[in-house]
């Protein structure tokens, strides 16, 4: 975007940061330019929600409720597979959302483990990272996971979401 940012910071005065972009002449965009949002149906479809960013987790939980969707929230792919085990809760997830890279158990580990018991079970990896691993989108697709690369909107998030609960 041709911006920059400058940092100033220094010992017992904390730490300023400028982030600065270009003027521009466009006209602000106002709430009528934006797309027109969804009308959401409450779900009843219950999803495994796996992100080790609190805060990103807690959005996405919250949005998806908000919903009408009943969330089991998981901060790694381990723990998600903890839970899944302990609680008996293979037939009861309709689908995964998984970030991919976590530290202890990625994403991708984790679809393959949950495959390994229930392999028809819907999964959707997501991330913002553009390496390697992320590159490998077609790898995924032959997998049958589905991919949704961060940031993503609401309205994006649940029209996959509701793309991938359709399918057969």
């Amino acid at each position: 975007n041709e911006g920059y940012i400058e940092v100033e910071s220094g010992p017992g005065q904390g730490t300023i940061f400028r982030i600065l972009w270009p003027a521009t002449e466009d006209k602000p965009v106002t709430d009528k330019d934006v797309e027109s949002k969804v009308t959401f149906v409450p779900r009843n479809e219950t999803i495994l929600c796996v992100e080790d960013d609190y805060n990103v987790r807690e959005l996405m939980c919250g949005a998806l409720k908000s919903l009408g969707y009943k969330i089991i929230e998981a901060e790694n792919g381990r723990v998600a597979l903890e839970k899944v085990r302990k609680d008996f809760l293979w037939d009861k997830i309709d689908l995964v959302i998984s970030d991919i890279i976590m530290p202890e158990m990625s994403g991708e580990d984790l679809a393959g483990e949950l495959r390994k018991t229930r392999p028809e079970m819907k999964i959707l990896l997501c991330s913002g990272f553009t390496d390697s691993r992320i590159s490998l989108h077609d790898t995924y697709k032959e997998k049958g996971y589905h991919f949704l690369a961060k940031p993503y909107s609401l309205n994006k998030l649940e029209k996959t979401i509701r793309m991938i609960l359709a399918e057969n």
